[in-house]
C-alpha cells in the first residue's frame, strides 16, 4: 500500500514539474501582424522558421496563461454563487408568500 502511495505521489510531482516547465513564458520578441505576415511569406531558412515558431509558441503560452487565470476566476465565482438563490426561485417564493 505504501508503494502505491509513493508511486502516486511521485507521479503527481512529476506531472506538476512538467506543467511548470511548459508554463514558463518564452522571451519571444513582439511583432506586429504585418511583420509576422511578411516573415511568413519570406521565410526560406531553418532559422527564419524557428523564429516564427518561437513567436507562435510564445503567443500560445501567453494565451494559455490568460485562459488558465480566467478559468480560475470563473471557478471561484461559480463556487461563491453556488449557494446563492437565483432570482426566479426567490421571486416565486415571494409571490407565494404574498398570496
Amino acid at each position: 500500500m505504501k508503494v502505491i502511495l509513493k508511486a502516486t505521489f511521485l507521479t503527481a510531482l512529476l506531472a506538476a514539474s512538467v506543467i511548470l516547465v511548459h508554463s514558463e513564458p518564452t522571451n519571444a520578441p513582439e511583432y506586429s501582424k504585418a511583420q509576422i505576415n511578411q516573415m511568413a511569406h519570406q521565410a526560406r531558412t531553418t532559422q527564419q522558421y524557428r523564429t516564427l515558431a518561437d513567436y507562435f509558441r510564445g503567443q500560445l503560452q501567453k494565451f494559455d496563461q490568460g485562459a488558465r487565470s480566467e478559468k480560475q476566476e470563473w471557478v471561484a465565482e461559480a463556487r461563491i454563487q453556488q449557494g446563492w438563490p437565483t432570482e426566479v426561485p426567490q421571486a416565486c417564493r415571494l409571490f407565494k408568500e404574498s398570496i
